[in-house]
């Protein structure tokens, strides 16, 4: 867990924003620090956490209830849930029990709690389409845990990679955690090798000690869809979305904005609404949400949650996306993030970002258009060159 919170830190998620969900949480004493260190000769970064020594086991109930009282957006607390959800019925799974018996140890330990959510933090911070991992290494040999030694990968581990591609390794430690396999089975959609994609950062996480033989570092790579030609000649991107439909009419446009804000914090690409004609000429809306395959679940739950609606219509889409990626430039009144959208023509174009804008706006004084021109003519000043 620790390794992988590291790896998207160095990768280029805020540790503001790690630290932020983390004081959230109604658990005393907890402080999060990262620090670089060198493994094998290769520089990256440790994710630590300190707190007050605990002696507790908890349930499940008990971590839900952490988690849920940490005014966390949904979306993060929802996965954090759902990771130890998966974490309770292997336990339970291995040791014979009912969900509800399950007392968890190490992982109900602070700092699994931590990783698990600032895991999930960072995950809806980067706005991850897509996960990818490669075959899952879990060592050899034994481990202790609260139950006595067991052979690697421990119980819960095993419970939790099956059906997925795991390897063993000569290294006589334990290299996946029951924490680490949570994460996997919940946040990867495909196993193989690396896909092809432009890499925009590579993140470095660190484990605590070294390894003889290797190099103890998760290794995560963030970019897009390498683009292709389509028929047209364009460079695009395929990248296809769900398209989730509902009609409504019997609340008000207050709920019905509402509603709507929620989509797009839970994960939504887009949520919309337009009026519509109903039998018998009864006036509605249609709210319409584009989002990842992965979001689908929640993002219904927020639907029949928010509107009462009795049914949903949903399909997959195929949709072709211009090559983008993330730029900054640099203007009288501060930075300005956006994206660079590659035109038919072969252009760049930049695109700022409004809430970029929207910062300086408030701090300098500027209108957001004001800001937005400063921005566009700062990137016209720049080299005319592959961005």
């Amino acid at each position: 867990g620790d390794m992988f919170v590291a790896a998207l830190i160095d990768l280029g998620v805020p540790f503001e924003e790690i630290r932020n969900s983390i004081a959230k949480l109604p658990i005393d004493g907890v402080a999060v620090s990262t620090e670089k260190v060198r493994r094998s000769g290769f520089a990256a970064l440790h994710f630590k956490v300190a707190h007050p020594p605990q002696h507790q086991h908890r349930h499940l109930e008990q971590i839900t209830d952490i988690i849920q009282r940490g005014n966390l957006t949904d979306q993060v607390a929802q996965r954090a849930i759902s990771i130890f959800q998966r974490l309770a019925q292997a336990e339970a799974k291995v040791h014979g029990r009912s969900i509800k018996e399950v007392h968890f140890h190490e992982v109900g330990a602070v700092d699994s709690i931590v990783d698990i959510v600032a895991a999930a933090a960072a995950i809806q911070w980067l706005h991850v389409d897509h996960v990818v991992c490669s075959e899952v290494p879990v060592g050899c040999g034994e481990v202790e845990i609260a139950h006595g030694s067991v052979s690697l990968p421990a119980p819960a581990t095993a419970e939790l990679l099956k059906q997925k591609p795991i390897r063993s390794t000569a290294v006589p430690f334990e290299l996946t955690t029951p924490t680490g396999a949570a994460l996997v089975a919940e946040l990867v959609d495909q196993f193989g090798p690396l896909p092809s994609m432009n890499v925009e950062s590579i993140g470095y996480g660190a484990a605590s000690r070294d390894l003889p033989g290797q190099a103890n570092i998760l290794r995560a790579f963030f970019g897009t869809g390498k683009p292709v030609e389509n028929e047209s000649g364009i460079r695009v991107e395929d990248d296809p979305i769900v398209v989730m439909e509902t009609n409504i009419d019997h609340v008000s446009g207050e709920v019905m904005g509402h509603c709507l804000e929620q989509l797009m914090d839970g994960g939504a690409l887009d949520a919309f609404a337009q009026p519509i004609q109903m039998k018998k000429n009864r006036p509605a809306t249609q709210i319409t949400v584009l989002c990842r395959e992965r979001d689908v679940k929640h993002l219904e739950r927020v639907l029949f949650n928010e509107t009462g609606t009795l049914g949903l219509r949903r399909w997959t889409a195929g949709r072709s996306v211009l090559e983008r990626r993330q730029h900054a430039v640099l203007t009288p009144v501060g930075e300005v993030h956006g994206q660079l959208v590659h035109m038919p023509d072969g252009h760049w174009r930049f695109s700022p970002e409004f809430e970029s804008c929207q910062r300086l706006s408030r701090s300098g004084g500027l209108s957001v258009l004001e800001i937005m021109r400063l921005a566009r003519e700062a990137f016209s000043r720049e080299p005319c060159k592959d961005k």
